[in-house]
């Protein structure tokens, strides 16, 4: 029978040691880092649908505050610098947008007599404007404006 020594049992636990024998590993493995990957890949791929999403909404909110200021100022015009008489206006922006401007004659409206209101000599017009993008986004705006009646 062999006696071991100090020395040999040493040697034996390095051995047994640096073989990963007896002890808990330290670090991963492959598998669990891949899989680690694909997590934090998914996890980037929904931020970036969330950020591209989030662009496009404010580019859609950027184009219909155009289109709705280009709308008010076109509005503001109506009876200035648009005569205010029956008919369709229409044009085109310095942005490529076109616009389209409807006067009519509005007789019956909730609380005002038409005819009362003719014998002051004044008439009601409603005003319907709608300013459309190259893309298909539209603003519409509608007003009503008096206006004396023409001799």
């Amino acid at each position: 029978m062999m006696r071991r020594t100090r020395r040999s049992a040493r040697r034996a636990s390095r051995a047994g040691a640096s073989a990963g024998v007896g002890r808990p590993r330290a670090g991963f493995t492959l598998i669990e880092v891949l899989v680690a990957f694909a997590v934090v890949a998914v996890m980037l791929l929904a931020l970036l649908e969330g950020s591209t999403r989030a662009l496009r909404s404010i580019e859609r909110a950027g184009v219909h505050a155009r289109l709705l200021a280009e709308a008010e100022n076109r509005l503001a015009e109506v009876g200035a610098l648009i005569s205010l008489r029956p008919g369709r206006i229409d044009g085109r922006t310095a942005a490529g947008d076109e616009w389209e401007i409807d006067i009519e004659p509005w007789g019956s409206v909730p609380g005002i007599d038409p005819d009362a209101l003719a014998g002051q000599g004044f008439v009601l017009y409603r005003v319907r404007l709608l300013v459309r993008a190259a893309d298909g986004a539209e603003e519409s705006l509608e007003s009503v404006r008096m206006a004396a009646v023409a001799p």
